[in-house]
Parts: C-alpha cells; structure tokens; sequence
C-alpha cells in the first residue's frame, strides 16, 4: 500500500542502531551481501516519507482544496480505495493527487478549470472524461486500459490515441485539431470530431463503428465502406460533393448539411429513419423503400424532382427553397407537416393527406392544389400564389414559422446551432432542443404586418424526471420566451444534473397565442 512501505515505528529504530553499532565491533565477520544491504535499507528508510507517500487522504495536503473538498464526498479513507471519482462542476484547477489512486478506472472531470492533468500513474484508468476544460495537451499513452476518452470543448491541437487500442468511444469535438489518428483504435464504436479542422479522417478497419459525428469540418473526401455496422453518420459544413452509402445497410440517421453535395443515393438505406441533408447543392436523390423513414428535410439545394412515394411512415417533410415542379406524395397517409414554400410548383396533390397540421406554400407559380375532404384550411399557408387569389383562404395573420432542425445542439464562441442528429447520445453539460425559423408573411402587394418579436412559451414533454430529495416526479416543463425575425430561435434543454438526464422521446412545442406553431421530437440516449 503507497505511504506505508519502508517506515519504521519508533520501537524499530533503536534496533536498527543496535545493528549498526554489533555491525562495526565485527565489522571483519561481516557478510558481503549484508553490508551491501544496508545503504539500501537506509535509503528506503528516506525514500518513504516524501510527501507523495501517504495515501490516507486526512494525511495529505491537496495542491488545490476544492479537489479535496470533491474527494471527502467519496467518503473514502485512503486514496487507494477509490476506483470511480465524479468531480465534474466543482471549480477545480489542478488534480495533482490522482497519481495516488492506482486503482482509479473511472475519472471524471468535465466542466473545470484545468490546463494539464498527468494520468501516467492510473493504468487502470478505463474511462476519462475532461470535457469543458482549458486542457492544451495531454498524454494518455500510458492507459492501456482506456475504453472511454472525452475531451470536447478544450484547447487541443492534436491528440494522441495510438496506444489505447481498446477505446471504444472518443469525443474530441470543439478543439483546434487538424488531424486524428484512429488506425490503432479498431474496437471504436462512437467518434465525435465535431467543430475541428479536419480536412479528412481514415475509418478503414473500424469494422465495429456505429456513430460517427464530423460537424462542422471541412471534410473533402470520406469512405464509410468498410464501416458495416454504421448507424449514425453526422457531418456539416464539410466540402464533399459526394457520399457512397451503398455499404451502410443499418444507417438510421443520415446528417450532411450546409455542403457541396451534388447527389444523394439512399436505395440500400432501408432502416433510414431521420434524414437531414439541406443547404447543398444537391439536383438528385433516391429515397429508399422503408416503413422507418419519418423525418426529411432537404431544403435549400438544386432539387427539380422529389418523389417520397416508397417513404411509407413519413410524418415531416421540409424540401422548400428548392427548384421542385414536380413532387409526388404517394399515399402520404402519415404525413402531417409539409413545407414547399419557395419552388416552381404549377401543382400538387394533398388529397391522400388524412390529417395534416401545417403545410406550407407560399411563393409558388400554384394554380391547382387538390386539397383533402374536411381540410382545415387554417392549416394551409399558400401566400404569394396565384391560387391564393381565387380561393377562400383567411388572410396570414400569425408569422410564418419553419422548423430547421432538432438534436443535439453545440456551443460555440457563444452562439448555439442545432447540429443534429435527432438520435441524441447526451452526457451532463449538453444541450437539445429545437431550432426554427420565424418570418412575417406577405400580402399579395408585398407589404409586411406585424412585430419582429413575439412572445411565445415553450414545453417540453419528456420521461419522467425525478427530482433528488423526494422532489415530485413531472413529465412536462415548460417557460416562458420570445421568438425573433431569424433562423436561429431556439428551444433548448441543458442537462446540468444526472437525475434529469433521462432516457426517451423528448418533444419541444413552441406556444404563440394559445397555439402550436412549430414542434419537433428528438430520442435522447446517455452517452456509455
């Protein structure tokens, strides 16, 4: 046991004299070996009460006494005892100690105020989460035993994961990083890059990778062939103009906003659930045959032609601001949400549609629209279109709202951006939630009504959440806010506590005059 090897108790030390003094009368009796031995002997004697000896924390000074404070909660007596230390949020700026826990294997550390951390002594260590702090570098060649590594939101310019082959999940996302080696790294299953500066990454014989997130990247080339078991696949603002997913049969949700992408084949996609693919340049896509596709937004690109006939479940559908003149629906049975504002539409057929809640219009070439029998037209927004003029439809008075997207949302330099997906793998510090845009509508002259701000109140509907010290459980929240003239508003949740981060369906509504006017639902999983 560290502090306890090598210390003589004060009945020892006048036998240790006593030796020294029969050692000298018969010095030339005296074995070889044994005077050898004695030098040894003393410099144990010293070398074990240096200060990194003691290993009972009442015995030791802490470099920085809020880790102290951090370690008393554990209620442990002695630092060896400790295997798994939570001292995320506490303020902290140095860590020192740790290398009087070798039997440390869970270490966390998030949200603090750390600049360096050395882990060299903790080969045990098996997961390590430093996320949310001033770190410029770090060494984690000596943990072998490593399966977890969080570092977002530092300062790092490079890390160095060749020597935890047995990593499992690392997220390095908001950093200064240009490159990342995962070559080593063969049983990873989740990698986050996001908001970095990579211009590539190699996946190849990451055979077992099922979540790999490269928001906001300039990624120019990326081959996910070899990567089988994929599942989730992120990236935006990158500049690829092409993505081959014809070997990612279990692909459920598909992120690749703001980018260069030219065309889109998700044929051999089929569990497809969640596809968001806006802001290219994008002049074709085939949907796949699913019953498990729900959510497609697609807007902002080249698109003349959208066919959504073989998306059986589909239920949201934003393709506005495109070039469309011809969009087949299907069946749309489960369709509730339509947004096509801004394309060449001389037509369109909503009559299979069997209970739509918004659907959106506006600024098309329209003549012919074949509306549902009983439809509420309250629901329809069709301004700036020729059939608007012929047909009874009350006049905009609420401002026209879009929603952008929904997910996971990142911090940076202060403003936040939903960056997707809607499958969330939260941990404690992270925002979801919702990200909608608010315009005012526009009579046929062009003149604009109303305010650019609009008081609004916003609910949130998720599992059931169960507040510490017999707090009474609830499964809605919900406050008061206002919605702007942008695409930025936002409706988000920050988990700041473990008993809030609950697993499931998470729905945002935002509230304008006793009305939904935007709504979206997102799945939140915690992080391994």
């Amino acid at each position: 046991m560290i502090g306890h090897v090598g210390f003589l108790s004060e009945s020892q030390r006048p036998k240790l004299l006593l030796l020294k003094q029969k050692l000298k009368m018969k010095r030339p009796l005296l074995n070889s070996s044994l005077v050898a031995l004695i030098p040894a002997l003393l410099q144990g004697c010293s070398s074990a009460q240096t200060p990194h000896s003691p290993s009972f924390i009442s015995d030791i000074e802490f470099t920085d006494p809020t880790f102290a404070q951090c370690i008393s909660h554990s209620n442990a007596k002695d630092l060896t005892d400790i295997t798994q230390l939570d001292c995320s949020s506490w303020g902290i700026h140095s860590v020192d100690e740790i290398r009087l826990m070798p039997n440390l294997q869970i270490l966390r550390l998030s949200n603090n105020r750390i600049k360096s951390i050395d882990t060299s002594a903790n080969q045990n260590l098996q997961e390590l989460v430093l996320s949310d702090n001033p770190i410029t570098d770090i060494d984690v060649s000596h943990n072998h035993q490593l399966t977890k590594l969080f570092l977002s939101n530092a300062r790092l310019t490079s890390v160095d994961v060749s020597h935890n082959p047995l990593l499992e999940a690392l997220m390095v996302g908001n950093n200064d990083l240009t490159e990342i080696d995962v070559s080593n790294n063969l049983r990873l299953k989740r990698l986050n890059i996001d908001d970095n500066k990579i211009t590539s990454v190699n996946l190849k014989g990451l055979d077992q990778l099922t979540a790999m997130y490269a928001y906001k990247n300039p990624i120019s080339a990326l081959d996910v062939s070899g990567n089988t078991a994929l599942k989730d696949l992120g990236i935006s603002r990158h500049h690829l103009t092409e993505l081959d997913l014809s070997h990612n049969p279990h692909l459920r949700s598909l992120n690749v906003t703001t980018g260069e992408l030219q065309a889109l084949d998700l044929s051999h996609n089929p569990k497809l659930l969640d596809l968001r693919a806006s802001n290219n340049t994008l002049d074709s896509i085939t949907l796949p045959t699913s019953a498990s596709l729900r959510y497609i937004n697609v807007q902002k690109n080249n698109l003349t032609a959208l066919d959504t006939s073989t998306v059986s479940a589909l239920t949201e559908l934003h393709a506005g601001q495109n070039k469309l003149s011809s969009v087949n629906l299907g069946t749309a049975d489960n369709l509730k949400t339509i947004s096509l504002n801004h394309n060449q539409l001389t037509q369109l057929d909503l009559s299979s549609l069997t209970n739509p809640e918004s659907i959106v219009l506006f600024n098309n070439p329209l003549e012919t629209i074949k509306l549902p029998i009983d439809f509420n037209r309250n629901t329809l927004s069709a301004d700036n279109t020729p059939w608007a003029q012929h047909h009874a439809v009350a006049p905009a008075e609420n401002p026209e709202i879009e929603v952008l997207g929904a997910g996971f949302i990142s911090q940076h330099n202060g403003r936040f951006e939903v960056v997707g997906p809607a499958l969330v793998l939260a941990d404690i510090g992270d925002y979801v939630g919702m990200q909608y845009s608010v315009r005012l509508p526009q009579n046929a002259d062009g003149k604009k009504q109303l305010p650019r701000q609009f008081a609004i109140t916003v609910r949130v509907t998720h599992p059931t959440i169960t507040p510490p010290n017999g707090g009474k459980p609830f499964t809605v929240s919900s406050w008061g806010d206002n919605m702007y003239l942008n695409d930025y508003n936002l409706a988000m949740w920050q988990f700041t506590e473990n008993w809030e981060l609950v697993e499931g369906k998470w729905l945002f509504e935002v509230i304008y005059q006793d009305k939904v006017v935007a709504k979206e639902a997102i799945l939140v999983q915690k992080v391994m």
